[in-house]
């Protein structure tokens, strides 16, 4: 994978509760607000659902698994028919970060 999108940060209405961009801050990147959501569902039990990831502004998703993945994360796709529709969500089953305190 390029160098290109690494690190992207995410859209300014992610990153203020106004989307007012402040002073001297710095934009959190996509993948970093992926894990975040990967995180709080993970302690709900439950998975995170692809228009969630959406909801966010995370439009290369899968950009950002990968890079999460790389970051030593351990993240489980799963693909359900509902209706004749594909529908795709997450489960963060290790998480390099926090697991290993």
């Amino acid at each position: 994978m390029g160098e290109l999108w690494r690190n992207y940060p995410a859209a300014l209405p992610l990153c203020t509760p106004q989307g007012a961009p402040k002073k001297h801050s710095k934009r959190i990147p996509q993948a970093d607000i992926f894990l975040k959501l990967l995180r709080a569902r993970r302690v709900e039990g439950r998975p995170v659902q692809l228009p969630e990831i959406r909801d966010l502004g995370i439009y290369q998703y899968t950009a950002r698994v990968f890079e999460l993945r790389e970051r030593g994360h351990v993240i489980e796709n799963q693909l359900e028919r509902v209706n004749g529709q594909v529908h795709s969500c997450y489960f963060l089953t290790h998480d390099a970060e926090e697991d290993a305190r």
